[in-house]
C-alpha cells in the first residue's frame, strides 16, 4: 500500500519529467562484448554502469535484471534479481557466466560470431517506465573455422599467399600470418598441420584485414630466392576467439628480370643513374622554373585574385588589360618506343607491357609576352605517366607474377605562337597554334618489391640502374576552339568572378623526341600521339 509520501515522491518525479528538466540518462558495459577466452577467465569481469539522471527520486526501488529479451522481461533461468542500494547512479559487474541466460552449456554453448548471442542487462524503477535503462552485452564462445591456404605465388624475394575462410559464414575480423623455412623432415606433400609446425612460433604479420598477403622478410632478412618457406594462417573473430591453423602450404621464391633488367639482358645500353643527363636536366628544370617566377612576378595579382574568387567592378569588365597567363591540363595515350634502340633485334619494353599505352597527364602554364597578330608564349610543362606490366623469370623468361613498373615524369620548356587575333577581333573560336621546345623526362624502373634495382655488369658492360634522365625536344601543332565567343555572357561573368579572358578546348598532335640527342647512353622515351585539354587565359 503506498504512502502518502510515496504518492508525493512519485508526483514529484512526475512533474519533473514533464517539466522536461530531467538531466540525461545513460547505462553502459565495459567491455560490452566477450569471447571464449573471457569466459572462462575466472577473474574477467563486465562492469554495467547506469545514471538515472535527476528525474530520479533518491529512495525508490530500482531493479537490476539480466534477460534475453530486449524488453528486458525476465526469462525463465534468469539469475536472481540483483537489488542494489537504490541511488541515482549505480554499477554492478559480472562474470561471463552470470549473462549466459538460458545457456545450458555456458561457455561452451554452440555460438559462433556468425550467431552471436546477446544478453541485456535491464535497470528498471519501481512505477516509472521513463526511467528504465538497458544495455546489451553480446558473445561467441566458438572459434571460426581455420583458415583455407589456396594460393602460394614465388616472387623475386618475397611470396604471395591468398586464403579462404574456412566456412564462409563467419564473422572473420583479422588473421595471423605464420611463415617460416621449409624442414625436409616435415611432411613432404607440405600438409603438415600448421598447430603442429609453428607449435610456440609467433606469427610474421598480425591483424591482417584482407584475405592475401606479401611476405618479403623473415627473422628480419629478406626471403631468399630458390628457398622453400612453409606457411599457415590463422583466423581471429570480433570476439577474439581463434581458429585452429589453416594446414601447411609451400611456396619458393624466384628471381624475376623487372623492365630494366630484362632491357639490359637483351642488349640495351641505358646506363641510368645520373651523369651528364641529370646536369642536362637540371638546367632545363632551372629554365622552367624561371619561366614560371616570371609568369608568377607579372600576374601574381590576377593569380591572387583566381585564388580568392575575386570580382571586379562591373566598370572595369570593358577595360581589360592584355592576356598574361594560360594554365592548361593536357592528356595523351603515350607510348614510348623504348624497343627502337634494338632495330627489331629485340623488344624487351613489348615483352614487359605488351601493348598498353596508358594516359599520360601533363599540366602547361605559360607567360604571354607579346600580342602582335597573334600570342607568343613561353613557360614550360610538367606530366606524369606509369605502365604497369609482368617481370619475365630469371631462368626461364616465362612470365611471372610479379609486377613491373615503369614511371616517367617528363618536363619541357616551351614556346608557344597562338593566332589568336581572328578571336579577339572578329570572334572567330577557332585558334590555330604550334609550339616547340626543350624536354627532358626522369624515369625509373620498379621491380615486383617497389625497388629501384641496380643490374651488374653484363658481359664486360658497365653496371646500371634502374632511373635516370633522358633529354630531348618536343613540338606540336594544334588547334584550339574558344568558349568564350560562343557565349559573351557567360565569358563576362567568368571575368568578373575570377578575371579568366579566355576558356578553351584544344586538340594537338605532338611529336616528344627523347632520345638523349642521338646518345646511346639514355633510354628511348619519344613517341607521338594526338592530346586533348582546357586550356585558361588570364
Amino acid at each position: 500500500m503506498l504512502t502518502p509520501m510515496a504518492v508525493w515522491r512519485y508526483l514529484c518525479a512526475l512533474a519533473v519529467l514533464l517539466a522536461g528538466s530531467a538531466a540525461a540518462q545513460s547505462i553502459s558495459a565495459k567491455p560490452d562484448r566477450f569471447g571464449y577466452a573471457e569466459c572462462v577467465d575466472p577473474n574477467f569481469r563486465i562492469n554495467v554502469e547506469w545514471d538515472l539522471g535527476s528525474s530520479y527520486i533518491a529512495g525508490t526501488p530500482i531493479e537490476v535484471s539480466v534477460t534475453k529479451n530486449s524488453d528486458c522481461s525476465v526469462t525463465t533461468g534468469a539469475p536472481a534479481n540483483v537489488q542494489p542500494a537504490p541511488t541515482q547512479k549505480g554499477s554492478q559487474a559480472y562474470a561471463p557466466v552470470d549473462l549466459l541466460v538460458g545457456e545450458t552449456a555456458l561457455c561452451d554453448a554452440d555460438i559462433n560470431a556468425a550467431k552471436a548471442g546477446a544478453t541485456y542487462v535491464c535497470v528498471k524503477v519501481t512505477g516509472f517506465t521513463s526511467l528504465d535503462q538497458k544495455t546489451s552485452v553480446s558473445f561467441a564462445l566458438q572459434p571460426p573455422a581455420p583458415p583455407a591456404v589456396t594460393r602460394v605465388v614465388g616472387g623475386d624475394q618475397h611470396l604471395r599467399i591468398n586464403w579462404d575462410k574456412g566456412d564462409s559464414s563467419d564473422k572473420v575480423a583479422d588473421y595471423d600470418l605464420y611463415a617460416g623455412a621449409h624442414d625436409p623432415n616435415d611432411s613432404a606433400d607440405g600438409g603438415t598441420p600448421g598447430e603442429d609446425r609453428f607449435d610456440g612460433v609467433d606469427p610474421v604479420q598480425r591483424r591482417i584485414a584482407d584475405t592475401f598477403a606479401r611476405l618479403e622478410n623473415l627473422d628480419g632478412k629478406a626471403l631468399e630466392n630458390d628457398q622453400t618457406y612453409d606457411v599457415a594462417v590463422l583466423a581471429r573473430d570480433e570476439f577474439g576467439n581463434e581458429s585452429e591453423l589453416s594446414e601447411v602450404a609451400t611456396g619458393t621464391p624466384r628471381a624475376v628480370d623487372d623492365f630494366y633488367a630484362h632491357y639490359r639482358q637483351a642488349g640495351g645500353a641505358a646506363l641510368g643513374g645520373g651523369g651528364c643527363a641529370s646536369a642536362g636536366a637540371g638546367w632545363l628544370a632551372g629554365l622552367a622554373l624561371a619561366a614560371l617566377l616570371v609568369g608568377w612576378r607579372r600576374r601574381k595579382g590576377a593569380a591572387l585574385a583566381l585564388l580568392l574568387g575575386a570580382s571586379l567592378p562591373a566598370a572595369a569588365v570593358d577595360e581589360r588589360p592584355p592576356r598574361r597567363l594560360l594554365f592548361a591540363i593536357k592528356v595523351d595515350r603515350y607510348d614510348p618506343q623504348v624497343d627502337s634502340e634494338f632495330k627489331g633485334a629485340a623488344t624487351p619494353y613489348r615483352d614487359i607491357f605488351g601493348g598498353r599505352a596508358p594516359g599520360r597527364w601533363q599540366l602547361e602554364v605559360d607567360w604571354q609576352p607579346i600580342h602582335w597578330y597573334g600570342s607568343l608564349l613561353v613557360g614550360g610543362t610538367v606530366g606524369y605517366w606509369q605502365n604497369i606490366g609482368r617481370g619475365r623469370l630469371h631462368d626461364t623468361g616465362a612470365q611471372s607474377e610479379d609486377t613491373a613498373l615503369l614511371d616517367v615524369i617528363p618536363l619541357s620548356v616551351v614556346a608557344t605562337y597562338r593566332f589568336d587575333w581572328a578571336a579577339d577581333r572578329l570572334r572567330i573560336p577557332i585558334i590555330p597554334y604550334a609550339q616547340v621546345g626543350l624536354s627532358a623526362a626522369l624515369w625509373a624502373a620498379f621491380n615486383g618489391r617497389g625497388d629501384v634495382v641496380s643490374t651488374p655488369a653484363i658481359e664486360g658492360r658497365t653496371k646500371g640502374r634502374g632511373s635516370g634522365w633522358t633529354t630531348g625536344f618536343t613540338s606540336a601543332i594544334g588547334v584550339a576552339l574558344a568558349l568564350d565567343t560562343l557565349d559573351s555572357g557567360l565569358a563576362r561573368e567568368a571575368y568578373m568572378d575570377a578575371r579568366i579572358q579566355r576558356t578553351s578546348l584544344f586538340a594537338e598532335y605532338g611529336w616528344t623526341h627523347l632520345d638523349g640527342f642521338g646518345s646511346k647512353s639514355q633510354l628511348v622515351l619519344s613517341d607521338r600521339a594526338w592530346r586533348f585539354g582546357l586550356a585558361l587565359e588570364f
